[in-house]
């Protein structure tokens, strides 16, 4: 057994010599020693444009390349980068876009260019580039189906108008600036998470004082669009008196009216708190989103009824969660209050006259307020209403298994399926619930992420 032992180790010995010299492996590798040589890069850049480059990539050290980024700063901050695969040596060709940005004066930016090897083993190079911002001969403001071209002012390169004829004092729309040279790109300015931003096209809201011809205006440098809502500006009237009932037109959210009719300004008018907020010096704040709206004056019943208006008709619900919603429901619920229309035993009716219509307080918000022996019955037995995308019979929400569907958050307002005792979509309230009389209510149907996906929410004020 020791012999075979001393034969085995001897046999090891041997094989790993010879597997040591085998003129076939091939030597350690190093690093290597990668090149850029430079082709075509650019001296100079629009705001906008994509900055194309060619250069030479080799490795004189024979090591097999991996990949080429470059990254674009502007002074310390990376703001494009773009990466290449380099299999093989040779000329590569790559783009980086140059950002539009707010306020960014012309400067000088860094192209920075880094080769590397499988090896890890990189080379950099750094090239200026002096960037500006373009100074367009137009740009066009895009409103609906409308395109309406502005010009630049004589003074300022920047500062672009046009005049745009309107039957309200109510606009909406983006701006749209045209690629310049061979590499630029069409930018976009529209409504963004934080006000004007570009590369969007959600229209922006424009207020003017006046009904006709309404200049519209745009900076892109500051981003800068007009006309807006000036916050100082004293209340708007708004004629609605005894020889006048109804208001149709504009309303602006945030801004401030005054109704010819001192009556109004009384305690004892109800003016609905989720479109308005009566202010001290008996003027309105205006909560809903700025729109086309009726205010229709009951003076028998001392109040206001207000609906959202598309155009000469009342509005509805569009696919993607803007337009309007409606309530229509049980005898126990309605505004400006249920008594009115419950000592007349009108259940389930339709219209405007009839309908709530939500007020749509932010984008695909809406909310009802509701006060308890007021706008809703205290008995949760008699609660029952539902929301309709028309001021009518048609687009109505479900409980479950529809391409309009809601659910709900609240312990006290539940959303009938249908399976559960309830009508489909129905709302409700729990027979073990107690409604107070005089507390209110908000309501809030969130379709944010989708008419299929509404989420109602209840919030006791």
């Amino acid at each position: 057994m020791k012999t075979f032992k001393i034969f085995c180790m001897a046999l090891l010995a041997v094989l790993s010599l010879s597997a040591c010299n085998n003129d076939d492996d091939p030597l350690p590798r190093g690093d290597g020693k990668p090149v850029i040589t430079t082709q075509d890069v650019p001296t100079s850049a629009l705001f906008g444009d994509s900055l194309t480059f060619t250069v030479n990539c080799k490795d004189e050290g024979g090591i097999a390349l991996s990949t080429l980024k470059a990254y674009l700063y502007f002074d310390d901050e990376v703001v494009g980068q773009t990466t290449l695969r380099t299999k093989t040596e040779g000329d590569y060709t790559a783009k980086v876009y140059v950002p539009f940005l707010k306020e960014i004066p012309d400067g000088t930016a860094k192209l920075k260019l880094v080769l590397q090897n499988i090896d890890f083993t990189t080379t950099e190079q750094d090239f200026d580039i002096n960037v500006s911002r373009p100074k367009y001969a137009y740009i066009n403001f895009v409103s609906g189906d409308k395109t309406y071209q502005m010009t630049p002012d004589a003074s300022n390169p920047y500062l672009f108008s046009t005049t745009v004829e309107s039957a309200t004092n109510l606009l909406s729309g983006y701006f749209s600036a045209p690629a310049q040279g061979t590499s630029g790109n069409v930018i976009t300015f529209g409504e963004g998470t934080d006000g004007c931003t570009q590369g969007v096209t959600t229209p922006l809201s424009f207020v003017s004082t006046t009904i006709g011809k309404i200049k519209v205006t745009f900076n892109t440098l500051t981003y800068e669009y007009g006309p807006v809502l000036d916050p100082d500006a004293p209340p708007t009237e708004i004629t609605i008196d005894k020889n006048n009932l109804y208001y149709v037109g504009g309303l602006i959210q945030g801004m401030k009216y005054k109704f010819t009719d001192s009556a109004i300004d009384g305690a004892d008018w109800y003016y609905d708190p989720d479109f308005f907020t009566k202010n001290s010096d008996g003027s309105f704040t205006f909560n809903a989103v700025t729109g086309m709206y009726t205010i229709a004056a009951s003076y028998d019943y001392n109040c206001f009824r207000i609906w959202a208006m598309n155009g000469a008709n009342p509005a509805s619900l569009n696919d993607d969660g803007t337009g309007a919603v409606w309530i229509i429901g049980a005898c126990t619920f309605n505004k400006p209050a249920f008594l009115p229309f419950y000592q007349n035993n009108i259940n389930w009716w339709t219209g405007v006259q009839y309908d709530v219509c939500m007020a749509q307080v932010k984008n695909k918000v809406y909310q009802v307020t509701m006060t308890v022996d007021k706008q809703l019955y205290h008995d949760p037995t008699t609660i029952n209403f539902k929301f309709f995308g028309q001021a009518g019979w048609g687009t109505e929400f479900k409980g479950s298994g529809s391409d309009h569907c809601i659910t709900s958050t609240s312990d006290v307002f539940k959303v009938g399926t249908g399976s559960d005792g309830h009508d489909d979509g129905n709302i409700y309230v729990p027979s073990d619930v107690t409604l107070t009389s005089g507390d209110t209510w908000v309501l809030t149907l969130d379709l944010t992420k989708g008419v299929a996906h509404g989420v109602l929410s209840a919030v006791k004020k």
